[in-house]
């Protein structure tokens, strides 16, 4: 037997909001959401510029010692194998510094002369090139010298930083 009840349609129900609204409000939230995470990205290497930033403070405190204590800057070396006369500065609590830092790379001291004087730097090559590194690199360049990376005691060139120390 036959259901004698007619089969009822679905009911297509058409939004009432225009499609072009919908379509603004789509973009304006895809919007925010991409500054947000650029924001976040900006913030957190900030943030890790901080603590490369204090390193570079620190590491120019022991190699000025032993300036003014010798009368004349150490020899050329990395991070990671500090000279011997370096150790009465306790040098090596910031080698191990360095080694929790966030932003990963190598670290050295070199002083080269120009016109006949020497110029120490402290220099910082992260192992992140990226953009990210180079954000790193300006901010740190912000917090200890004028914010110019070409300019001033602190340079930012060919994804590296070097910071020059003066003995007064």
């Amino acid at each position: 037997m036959a259901d004698p009840s007619p089969k009822e349609s679905e009911v297509i129900v058409v939004s009432e909001v225009p499609l072009w609204m919908r379509a603004v409000q789509v973009a304006a939230l895809g919007g925010l959401i991409g500054l947000g995470i650029t924001f976040g990205l900006i913030y957190n290497n900030f943030q890790q510029a901080g603590s490369v930033a204090d390193i570079f403070r620190q590491g120019r405190r022991p190699i000025l010692q032993y300036r003014l204590e010798k009368g004349a800057w150490p020899s050329n070396f990395d991070f990671d194998k500090i000279p011997a006369d370096l150790e009465s500065y306790d040098f090596s609590s910031i080698v191990r510094a360095t080694r929790e830092l966030d932003v990963r790379g190598s670290w050295q001291f070199t002083s080269l002369e120009v016109d006949g004087k020497p110029v120490p730097r402290i220099v910082f090559k992260p192992d992140d090139k990226s953009l990210n590194g180079l954000r790193v690199l300006l901010a740190v360049d912000a917090r200890l010298d004028d914010g110019q990376e070409s300019t001033g005691r602190l340079r930012v060139a060919d994804a590296q930083a070097e910071f020059t120390l003066m003995a007064e």
